[in-house]
């Protein structure tokens, strides 16, 4: 019996095993085909994306041979202007460089007058700046002065000395009696 049941638990074991295997491999196939579809579509998309790619590739060539046609003519049509407009700014130059030589003859006359009037200007500003200088030299001294005055006034005044004495009251009084005044 013992046999038996090894027997019976070692197909039951491979039955389940077989099984268990049967559907791993189904899970696994039907993983595999997922992907594969994934992956198909994912193809399908790059495809559609490249052919739109070449569509668009294809419009721009052609955008960029009209371009470069128009800019063609374009650039014969501004080279004609050039090649005008060149002669038209020689002869500008040619009027400018007379008149440069001019205002630059002008220039150096101004110049002079101009270093004439600015030596004149500095000696101006010395004399006014030395009457400035002499005029608060005179004030301070002025300032100085009356300081010492006021000063020597007070000391005159604190001593009671010069005509700020005390006058002495003279002896008898007004009229000359005795220091009384005259009757009424």
């Amino acid at each position: 019996m013992e046999i038996e049941d090894v027997l019976a638990y070692g197909k039951h074991e491979l039955s389940y095993t077989n099984a268990w295997e049967i559907t791993r491999r189904s899970q696994h196939d039907l993983k595999l085909s997922q992907d594969e579809n994934s992956y198909n579509d994912t193809i399908s998309k790059h495809l559609t994306k490249i052919e739109y790619e070449n569509r668009i590739h294809n419009e721009i060539q052609s955008f960029v041979d009209e371009n470069i046609e128009d800019l063609q003519n374009a650039i014969n049509f501004w080279m004609i202007h050039y090649d005008e407009e060149i002669e038209r700014r020689d002869a500008d130059i040619v009027k400018i460089k007379m008149t440069w030589e001019t205002l630059t003859e002008r220039r150096r006359n101004l110049v002079e007058v101009y270093e004439a009037h600015k030596k004149f200007v500095i000696e101006r500003r010395a004399v006014n700046e030395e009457r400035k200088r002499l005029a608060e030299i005179l004030k301070m001294q002025t300032k100085a002065a009356i300081r010492i005055q006021a000063w020597w006034r007070g000391t005159m005044v604190r001593n009671k000395l010069g005509p700020y004495k005390e006058k002495k009251p003279k002896k008898g009084g007004k009229g000359g009696k005795g220091g009384k005044g005259k009757k009424k």
